[in-house]
């Protein structure tokens, strides 16, 4: 079973910058889950859709699209991983 964390859902969509190829808005994702072997785990990480003309859409990643790591995150102390940081950085360049 899949267990969809929305908490943190608006903030942390609010806090990423958008796509600097097309502008779209990244997804923010957070759920658990218990894998084969019945260990939990916890999945977080920000998404871009498939296709739309992005070249991030376009591009063909093991996932289905384009996904941003969130690693070492905090959603509960408004901190949403380096990588997210080094993303709006990149961004507004």
């Amino acid at each position: 079973m899949i267990i969809r964390n929305t908490q943190y859902k608006s903030a942390a969509e609010d806090f990423v910058k958008p796509c600097p190829f097309c502008g779209e808005k990244l997804k923010w994702n957070d759920c658990k889950y218990k894998n084969g072997n019945g260990h939990e785990v916890h999945e977080m990480y920000f998404s871009h859709s498939r296709g739309d003309g992005c070249i991030l859409g376009e591009l063909e990643f093991p996932l289905g699209g384009f996904h941003l790591g969130v690693g070492d995150a905090r959603p509960e102390c408004g901190y949403y991983g380096e990588y997210a940081e080094l993303w709006n950085r990149r961004a507004a360049e």
